[in-house]
């Protein structure tokens, strides 16, 4: 059964549905701070200081809110020290964008997995990010900022999966790592029985993301010319050959210049490094 499946019988049999491919894995609530700024970034008739000061409300993410700010993803013109002048230049979508960002990552790091590299994990998902904002930018532009989103949060159940299912998970990983045509969401299905794409979805919802990003994790490895779905392809362990292949592939698939696409994956391994950094040192 599917995914749209599950949500259409509501939030609670979602996160019901959860529990039980978590194996009981008591998946942890956003810090109410961050809801009621989410909530507020959702207001139509809530101010973007008015968000900026819910978030100051908590010290230590806005530290992280404005290292992430500050970082090379947003490119700012100048470097901001408060949250007001932050939200004031960002927007509202994009500062809704990091607050996710943060919360996700937050709720991340008290995964506890033996052998699973999380710092791997965040770079990885941070080059997805790069990819799909990059390619999002040409191919539907109107969509970057949730391309970005999309492409960092796609695989997010992939740490829960591998402490859930410790004693099976990691072949499935090695399994996929070494085929260069694996897909991981087909060998967690055959191995586990459900995938990565279905349970990044109900966590999403138990946690309320905008429902264009739920749909967007719960479909990413399907064949689409979606810059999110394409960049699903990229795997955990840097491979160089794996990152040339992959661009040969953008170039044809969707009809861009050889130049477009390496500035567009030049860029996305110059500035993953340091979102990684931030997002796996929560």
């Amino acid at each position: 059964m599917g995914i749209f499946s599950f949500l259409r019988r509501g939030k609670r049999r979602a996160a019901d549905e959860l529990n039980t491919l978590l194996e009981g894995y008591d998946l942890p609530s956003f810090p109410q701070v961050v809801v009621s700024a989410l909530g507020t970034l959702r207001d139509p008739n809530a101010s973007m200081l008015d968000a900026a000061r819910v978030l100051q409300r908590d010290p230590n993410l806005q530290v992280k809110l404005l290292q992430t700010v500050n970082s090379a993803a947003f490119a700012l013109a100048s470097k901001v020290s408060n949250l007001q002048r932050a939200a004031t230049l960002l927007g509202r979508s994009r500062l809704e964008a990091i607050v996710l960002t943060q919360a996700v990552s937050g709720s991340l790091s008290r995964v506890d997995v033996r052998g699973f590299d999380m710092e791997q994990f965040w770079l990885a998902s941070s080059r997805r990010a790069f990819l799909a904002r990059g390619l999002a930018s040409l191919l539907h532009p109107a969509t970057k900022v949730e391309s970005f989103t999309a492409g960092l949060l796609q695989d997010m159940a992939v740490p829960l999966l591998a402490q859930t299912h410790a004693e099976r998970y990691p072949a499935i990983l090695t399994q996929w790592e070494q085929a260069d045509d694996a897909r991981l969401d087909m060998l967690e299905r055959v191995r586990l029985g459900h995938d990565h794409p279905l349970v990044g979805a109900l966590m999403a919802a138990r946690w309320q993301l905008p429902h264009v990003l739920v749909q967007s994790i719960a479909s990413h490895h399907e064949d689409s010319d979606d810059a999110v779905a394409f960049v699903s392809r990229l795997k955990m362990r840097h491979d160089a050959g794996a990152w040339t292949r992959l661009a040969q592939e953008a170039v044809a698939r969707f009809d861009l210049t050889p130049q477009q696409v390496e500035q567009i994956f030049s860029v996305a391994l110059q500035q993953a490094d340091e979102l990684s950094h931030i997002l796996g040192h929560g």
